[in-house]
């Protein structure tokens, strides 16, 4: 299996599919997130299975803070990001899965995205996750 990061970009606003639907979640007040997307594809002669990723770390400067991976509280409840059922194109545009645990047939692929929360005023550096030897490096550093 193959693991190649896509894209990170920052945003106030994050998109989570719980039961079906598509739930988005605004950053708590001082913070955003950092989403990053990244692509598996099988490259094996058999189905393969993607793997969860349900760890990962975000390094952020100046500081060297580091950052978990951002698990949102569930939707239907009342939470600090005061989360809202969302519409189907502003979960295209943010992403809502994370592409772990799909069969895939060899030669295909899917995309999939991590959310990370950190202080605004941080800026993210480098994001690993457990078992992946890819590491993103943003912003130059």
């Amino acid at each position: 299996m193959a693991f190649t990061f896509l894209n990170a970009f920052e945003s106030d606003l994050a998109v989570v599919s719980y039961r079906g639907s598509f739930y988005g979640y605004r950053a708590r007040s001082g913070y955003k997130f950092v989403i990053v997307e990244y692509r598996f594809q099988n490259t094996s002669n058999d189905e393969q299975t993607t793997p969860q990723l349900n760890a990962g770390d975000i390094l952020t400067q100046p500081k060297g803070f580091i950052y978990k991976l951002w698990v949102p509280p569930t939707p239907t409840t009342p939470n600090l990001y005061n989360s809202y059922l969302t519409a189907p194109d502003e979960a295209d545009r943010l992403g809502h899965s994370t592409g772990g645990n799909v069969k895939l047939q060899p030669e295909y692929g899917v995309r999939g995205r991590a959310i990370f929360e950190v202080p605004a005023d941080m800026t993210p550096g480098e994001v690993s996750f457990p078992g992946i030897t890819a590491r993103l490096v943003l912003n130059g550093n």
